[in-house]
């Protein structure tokens, strides 16, 4: 089946063609002000680079993501570009601490792209953040958690539904051991309170109030002098 073009004249795809180029031409003008420090010490951070430079991005960050690794190592800078999904499942190998990341995500909250965001910041690499929403988690990676590349969090899966004194799980830091954090003891009901648990231990680690009160959790309080206890007739809860 033959289907005719839609009709328009040479003088209204020109002037079509010209307004494109001025919204264009006006956005990247616009850019101009918007570059501060942070775009210095990105500049900085790929100057020193002594590895390569890895791209990152998921769908039409990620076309965008591949031409600037492109671009990057047909101009000397040996660059590539990681599939973000792919990265976390074993890809993330080929990154080294010599290396800088370059993430892209439009809304700074794409999971494939924050899910990698830990592990880079474990392997030490730095992290440059390309985004649409500054306030988004990928935007303050590097303030987000400061010293997450040394920090080791501690999810235990044992099978037991509260087994404290008190049937409360642990949740907090681990005094014993500086820069570890606990989530455990409410492995019987996990499938309904691990997201909950996520993101009140989000909100300790990140220095945030959180929703609800978190000092009844606190590991901490089997390590005062005065733990609590279970009540008169009452015991831990053991297996079922």
């Amino acid at each position: 089946m033959n289907r005719s073009a839609p009709s328009a004249s040479a003088s209204g795809l020109l002037e079509s063609g010209r307004e494109v180029i001025k919204i264009e031409a006006a956005a990247v003008s616009a850019l101009e002000s918007r570059l501060n420090e942070t775009f210095a010490a990105a500049c900085g951070l790929l100057l020193a680079c002594r590895g390569r430079v890895v791209v990152t991005g998921m769908g039409k960050s990620g076309h965008i993501g591949r031409k600037l690794a492109a671009t990057m190592a047909s101009t000397g800078t040996p660059a590539f570009y990681v599939h973000p999904a792919e990265a976390s499942h074993g890809d993330l190998g080929m990154i080294t601490p010599e290396d800088v990341v370059i993430a892209l995500s439009n809304s700074g909250q794409t999971p494939e792209v924050v899910t990698i965001v830990p592990l880079i910041k474990r392997l030490g690499v730095p992290l440059i953040a390309l985004t649409g929403e500054p306030d988004s988690m990928l935007a303050r990676a590097a303030e987000f958690i400061p010293s997450l590349a040394s920090m080791q969090m501690v999810r235990t899966w044992i099978g037991f539904r509260p087994a404290t004194p008190d049937k409360l799980p642990l949740i907090g830091a681990w005094q014993a051991i500086t820069g570890t954090w606990i989530a455990a003891g409410h492995e019987g009901l996990g499938i309904t309170t691990s997201p909950g648990t996520a993101q009140l231990l989000a909100a300790l680690v990140a220095g945030r109030q959180p929703a609800i009160d978190a000092s009844a959790f606190e590991p901490a309080r089997y390590t005062s002098p005065d733990p609590p206890r279970a009540a008169s007739g009452s015991r831990p809860t053991s297996a079922q």
